[in-house]
């Protein structure tokens, strides 16, 4: 008996607008499906931004961070309006205290030392906290900072495995332990989940990546679960408050996927592609606990010749659905020389179909495994229409 691959999906929503030119968007994300939306229009005026360097202000709804090529400290909302843009120079790792709104930020002084501060992010001015430079800091890993609004902690990992918890109001460090991790390990990013008073983050091996909860004065490092195999790191991560999930996002040979851990067990509850155009990717994504949202910063490399739009109204219907044989597709739309491709949970392309032409066509199980199936349609490298399938046995 073929071994059941566990998804967790619902049904898709997908409404994407790509206009006429490439840039930086905010996108809202359905983790469960991989689906998104897209403004209709970019950030104006960016032309990069590095990854992992972004904050997000729940209280408001606001994007901030600093975009390198134009020197600006970029404030949008998640329609891509931009609020603030001012010029900045070595603000960095950047967050905001969603209990205050408050923006704090590291900086180096005229010496190259790191100091802590709040930032006014119309002006990128950065006020001081503290006395000196944060003591005992010799470097600091990029996108590896959070904040704990419930102590008004920021929390930043450092060079040497040294974890850093500075009082955001006086300004000292209140503990900086040196985490505990085997040759060959490596924790890939952090985040700080205020409903239960712990930091997770990815602990990475040569074979096997685990969710890990923290201890910010001690250092120690516990894993959650069995863990899920090498390739799940990288990219950043976010909290679902309310349904107790850890979510993050990473990339394989250039796609990008979402992926969401139970926090209690560490168990895998869904893994899906997110399906952009090649060539874009993820910078930095954003649970907003008031609207219930996922964000993510997202970068657009495509340039198509007019407004591509994608959604239900371009129906993927299969029939019968579930199916232990085979299922026959059938769309509202003519295709030409049209593509199906079929991903697994784990957001790997396991079947694939070429030349469709007309409105409907045969899929054949061959060798899948029951479990579900995401399935995407492209023509001329344009999505159609994405929707899913399960497979019985």
């Amino acid at each position: 008996m073929k071994k059941d691959l566990f998804c967790l999906t619902g049904l898709l929503f997908i409404v994407i607008s790509n206009v006429c030119s490439q840039g930086e968007y905010i996108l809202e994300i359905d983790p469960a499906t991989g689906s998104y939306i897209q403004p209709d229009a970019p950030i104006t005026g960016i032309t990069f931004v590095s990854g992992a360097v972004s904050t997000y202000n729940e209280i408001h709804g606001l994007y901030t961070f600093p975009a390198s090529t134009v020197n600006g400290l970029f404030t949008v909302t998640t329609n891509d309006s931009i609020v603030f843009n001012p010029p900045y120079t070595s603000l960095r790792e950047c967050q905001y205290d969603n209990s205050s709104g408050i923006l704090y930020c590291i900086k180096n002084n005229s010496s190259g030392q790191s100091v802590f501060g709040s930032v006014d992010p119309s002006t990128a001015n950065l006020t001081q906290i503290g006395s000196g430079p944060i003591s005992g800091m010799s470097g600091t890993y990029q996108g590896m900072s959070t904040f704990d609004r419930n102590n008004h902690r920021y929390i930043i990992y450092g060079t040497g495995n040294k974890l850093f918890s500075i009082d955001a109001i006086t300004g000292n460090v209140l503990s900086n332990p040196s985490l505990p991790l085997n040759t060959g390990e490596g924790l890939l990013h952090i985040c700080y989940d205020d409903s239960t008073g712990s930091l997770f983050g990815l602990l990475q091996n040569s074979s096997q990546t685990y969710l890990v909860k923290i201890n910010t004065a001690l250092g120690t490092v516990t894993k959650i679960g069995s863990g899920s195999a090498y390739g799940l790191g990288g990219g950043t991560s976010t909290i679902d408050k309310a349904n107790r999930q850890y979510i993050y996002h990473y990339s394989v040979n250039g796609k990008y996927f979402i992926a969401g851990l139970d926090i209690t067990s560490g168990n895998l509850i869904y893994n899906n592609p997110i399906l952009f155009a090649p060539g874009g990717n993820i910078n930095t994504i954003e649970y907003d606990n008031v609207k219930k949202t996922l964000y993510a910063q997202h970068w657009d490399i495509s340039k198509p010749s007019g407004v591509n739009v994608y959604s239900k109204q371009n129906t993927l219907d299969f029939y019968p659905n579930p199916f232990s044989t085979e299922t026959t597709f059938q769309t509202d739309k003519s295709l030409r020389n049209a593509t199906l491709s079929v991903y697994n949970c784990f957001g790997q392309i396991v079947a694939q179909t070429n030349n469709i032409n007309g409105q409907t066509a045969t899929f054949t199980r061959e060798y899948l495994a029951s479990g579900i199936y995401v399935v995407r349609v492209t023509e001329e490298n344009n999505t159609i229409s994405v929707d899913k399938f399960v497979i019985t046995d």
